[in-house]
């Protein structure tokens, strides 16, 4: 039997049940550890949640699979806190999923600005360099790939 998931997009104050799916996340001190910095939510943050559709249908922070969002400015847009809870990190859907429609939204509303990225996994910095994205320099460990509009 295939589960069944809903993707939420938008900003936090656009996406229903928005606090009560991610607030545990974005204030857990293992999710800080794991990107090395808290997460941040402001009005320049498009959000993209991956979540379990439930027989209620009503999304909370345990049918949360997991997040990501785009900082999006006048001039570029970053790509920050890809992030998909341990119980589904060895299901590729996840994290392919949440790639994918981000990547869809940011072609459909923003195709002229060039996107960056700083990263540590190997995995990912392939990943996008075979999408391309192109190493742009380093911030402390991190890689940053930046592709052009």
């Amino acid at each position: 039997m295939r589960e069944r998931v809903g993707v939420a997009k938008g900003k936090s104050s656009e996406i229903a049940r928005f606090w009560p799916m991610m607030g545990p996340y974005l204030t857990s001190l293992d999710v800080h550890k794991e990107f090395q910095i808290a997460p941040v939510d402001d009005s320049e943050t498009v959000w993209f949640i991956l979540y379990m559709k439930g027989g209620r249908n009503v999304p909370d922070h345990e049918s949360l699979v997991g997040f990501c969002c785009a900082r999006i400015t006048e001039n570029k847009v970053t790509l920050h806190y890809d992030f998909v809870r341990e119980q589904y990190r060895d299901k590729q859907y996840s994290a392919s999923t949440l790639f994918k429609v981000r990547k869809q939204y940011l072609e459909q509303t923003h195709p002229d600005l060039p996107v960056e990225i700083s990263t540590r996994d190997k995995q990912l910095i392939d990943r996008l360099k075979n999408s391309g994205f192109k190493t742009d320099g380093k911030r402390g460990s991190f890689t940053v790939l930046r592709k052009a509009a």
